[in-house]
């Protein structure tokens, strides 16, 4: 607040006044940014940290702010900072769209929004057992016997599984198998 003092004269006298001025700030639209983490890769589904300390607002505390969250249109976190400032959820391989809004004090809002796309593990193993070359005429042979270690709820016929072989004998490379020859991988037993 501000006092101005004003001097009002006629031609008879002078006569102070004053006047109370009071000024507010205008309030401004808060700043909402968020980040994602991706903490997990193997699983049915897969953990991920939302974050929104990027988030601000001019005039007041974050602490005050609300921010929702919705991942493809449904609401994850309704709250203040403590509750919904950074949140983690499981969500499933694929894309998402996830938003969060910020709301301050005086009700104005500032939204976010990222499309997320959420992958499985690679391969995690491919341990070999047993490797059987056979070499005869015109075509060679090879056969490895192994196990393949998926991340869990990955159907391995779903895979476009690639692989290069080769075979080498005392630091001789006896056999290459370029990637774009087809390379057949068969599930054995009930993994």
């Amino acid at each position: 607040m501000f006092t101005v003092g004003l001097m009002v004269s006629d031609e008879l006298s002078l006569v102070p006044f004053s006047v109370d001025i009071i000024v507010q700030d205008v309030n401004r639209l808060p700043t909402a940014e968020f980040i994602v983490q991706q903490l997990t890769d193997i699983g049915a589904t897969v953990m991920v940290r939302l974050d929104s300390a990027g988030s601000f607002d001019p005039e007041d505390d974050p602490s005050v702010l609300n921010y929702i969250w919705t991942v493809d249109a449904v609401v994850a976190c309704d709250g203040n900072q403590v509750a919904c400032g950074a949140i983690e959820i499981p969500l499933n391989f694929g894309t998402h769209t996830i938003m969060v809004r910020v709301t301050d004090l005086g009700g104005l809002f500032d939204e976010a929004t990222k499309q997320v796309t959420i992958d499985p593990a690679l391969l995690a193993v491919f341990d070999t057992g047993k490797v059987e070359v056979k070499f005869g005429g015109m075509s060679t042979r090879i056969k490895v016997d192994g196990d393949i270690g998926l991340p869990f709820g990955v159907d391995f016929h779903a895979l476009a599984a690639q692989a290069t072989v080769t075979v080498d004998l005392a630091g001789l490379n006896l056999v290459t198998v370029p990637s774009a020859t087809p390379v057949l991988f068969e599930v054995k037993g009930k993994e």
